[in-house]
């Protein structure tokens, strides 16, 4: 496994041309063995091939600035019925004018809490980054303080999970919309 990462240079100033919160770009390849042969006696396919990930990684606090300024003047205004279709096109025009420099449609873009060890994942898809990044604007991090953390999208509950690090290992919080704070789940 080879990672290449990106803070600058022509690939950087490519994907920060479309991405101006932009704070870097991993490529990690894989080399992946096919599989076994139909025998049985235990032979590789000729499957074989490399397998490319990629993540754009964000400064959080400028991109959602960038997002809300594009889709109106003030946060509440922005998230007004026309804003998924518009936040959805605006997402869309950044993934796609991203992934021909990565090599990649369905790269992650990561989203990196100034100061911090908090990184959020956003979503791939369409539908749920849109939820997602509404949501973001109102959610806080303070709680996990200089702690390890990484944030994605619950799809299913349609809310922010966070794995961090503490004292006593990793533990999981939910972002409750109802009380605007972290919560464990017995408390959702």
């Amino acid at each position: 496994m080879t990672t290449r990462t990106y803070t600058e240079g022509p690939v950087w100033q490519r994907v920060a041309a479309v991405n101006p919160e932009l704070q870097s770009v991993e490529v990690t390849e894989s080399f992946f063995h096919g599989g076994f042969g139909g025998g049985g006696e235990g032979t590789q396919s000729a499957g074989s091939e490399y397998i490319y990930t990629v993540t754009v990684t964000l400064a959080l606090a400028p991109f959602l600035q960038s997002v809300i300024g594009a889709l109106g003047s003030k946060a509440g205004d922005a998230l007004t019925a026309k804003v998924p279709e518009k936040l959805a096109k605006l997402l869309r025009r950044r993934r796609e004018d991203t992934a021909p420099t990565v090599g990649d449609r369905s790269f992650r873009y990561i989203l990196q809490v100034d100061e911090t060890q908090i990184k959020v994942s956003l979503p791939v898809d369409e539908s749920e980054v849109v939820k997602a990044v509404a949501l973001l604007s109102e959610v806080t991090f303070d709680h996990f303080g200089d702690q390890p953390a990484g944030v994605s999208w619950d799809a299913h509950r349609e809310t922010w999970q966070a794995w961090a690090k503490e004292e006593s290992g990793m533990h999981l919080w939910y972002w409750s919309t109802e009380t605007r704070q972290w919560v464990r789940p017995s408390q959702l």
